[in-house]
């Protein structure tokens, strides 16, 4: 597992701060030639994505500054953008053919495809951070009284020089030294220095496996009990969004409220303890609101971080994550099984059937724990609104105690 710290350049030299910033535009500029030149050379309009992991060093771009180290970098980083741009849309187009030549209807398969290629867009540099190794940069510890370490940058153009800043280590940088071991390659920008660390954890074997539901007043429910509390000045992921959602979007004051939930969520996932659990299974949370009109507040729910910010937990403490579909989850009564859609009540629920009450969030984190079978794919009429119906891990039946079964679909 590799985790970055961002480590804050400090420099009473300001010179080489702008030569610094004139490197990386440079070199951002050298990056959009490699992947013009390997947009062309792997023939993306004529559907063949065979992208080289090396290009060769006569071919650099024109009246450049930079040494052929640096460009060494550039075509390096530039062969990883462009082969994780079309590693998917590769993958794919080869069983699409696999799938033809045994005479198999391709016809999903083929329209996925085809879907990926209408998304397909040329990588854009204007806004990567250029990624150096030890043949361009160098770490050199050296302890002062204001200082605890120096980032050398040599060997990329006489245009530059060699540009040594000054680096101070940080909390979670000393953390990361402590459990892994760091890499020799470094992510530059103009004001800040991405070190890399390479952390082995084992895999937990023994332990429980439990659920975990997301939410707006609490950024995680476990099935265990464990709740996402508010910080020391009162804050929860609720109110931060509200805060938010009255901001006027690309001002400072929403970058600040952006920067405020962003570390409320990983500060409140790490106060989670998760010994003594091997597995934990996290609803599946993807295009919330996609098509349809949804409130200012309900845009800033941030469950991309909060996935984010529990796989980076787990990854440390050697817990698995499993992202699992949350249909009808929310709506299950834990106890006895009955889903229905009116048993929940805003945080609260109420089983329709056996009476059962708990939170709701703690609930569908319950529901989250246990296997249950899986829901038919192409029966979305599933009667949660009217009598409801029991799922259990056997299968699907209505409260008249009858098995529900999938309707043969009619060929057209």
């Amino acid at each position: 597992m590799i985790l970055s710290s961002k480590i804050s350049l400090e420099s009473a030299n300001t010179g080489k701060q702008d030569n610094l910033a004139l490197f990386i535009a440079e070199y951002r500029e050298a990056m959009a030639f490699y992947v013009d030149y390997l947009w062309s050379k792997c023939e993306i309009d004529k559907q063949k994505y065979r992208v080289p992991k090396f290009i060769a060093s006569d071919i650099k771009p024109p009246d450049t500054p930079l040494m052929a180290r640096a460009l060494k970098c550039a075509a390096t980083q530039a062969c990883g953008m462009v082969s994780s741009r079309v590693k998917k849309l590769a993958k794919t187009q080869f069983i699409v053919k696999r799938e033809q030549r045994t005479g198999k209807p391709a016809t999903k398969l083929q329209s996925k495809y085809d879907r990926l290629v209408a998304k397909l867009q040329k990588p854009k540099t204007n806004m990567v951070l250029p990624e150096l190794n030890s043949i361009c940069v160098n770490w050199e510890t050296k302890k002062t009284s204001r200082f605890d370490a120096v980032v050398v940058i040599a060997s990329i153009g006489k245009k530059y020089g060699k540009i040594a800043i000054p680096v101070k280590r940080t909390k979670h940088f000393n953390s990361l030294a402590s459990i892994g071991k760091q890499k020799t390659s470094f992510l530059l920008n103009k004001s800040h220095v991405n070190v890399r660390f390479d952390i082995q954890v084992e895999q937990k074997t023994s332990g429980y496996v439990e659920g975990a539901d997301q939410g707006m007043r609490t950024c995680i429910t476990l099935s265990d009990g464990q709740v996402t509390t508010a910080d020391i000045h009162g804050h929860n992921l609720a109110s931060i969004c509200k805060k938010l959602s009255k901001k006027r979007k690309g001002s400072r004051a929403f970058a600040r409220a952006q920067a405020h939930r962003t570390n409320y969520v990983n500060w409140s996932i790490k106060q989670l303890n998760l010994v003594g659990i091997k597995q934990i299974n996290l609803e599946k949370l993807r295009n919330m609101g996609k098509g349809k009109r949804v409130s200012r507040y309900l845009q800033t729910f941030a469950h991309k971080e909060i996935r984010t910010a529990m796989n980076k937990a787990c990854q440390l403490g050697g817990v698995r994550l499993v992202e699992q579909s949350n249909a009808y989850r929310s709506q299950r009564c834990s106890h006895c099984g009955l889903v229905h859609k009116s048993s929940r009540r805003g945080e609260l629920f109420v089983c329709k059937g056996c009476g059962h009450t708990a939170n709701a969030d703690l609930n569908a984190a319950m529901n989250h724990k246990v296997q249950l079978c899986n829901l038919p794919a192409r029966f979305n009429h599933l009667p949660n609104r009217s009598s409801g119906f029991y799922w259990n891990s056997d299968g699907l039946v209505g409260v008249d105690g009858l098995e529900i079964t999938v309707p043969i679909a009619k060929k057209r």
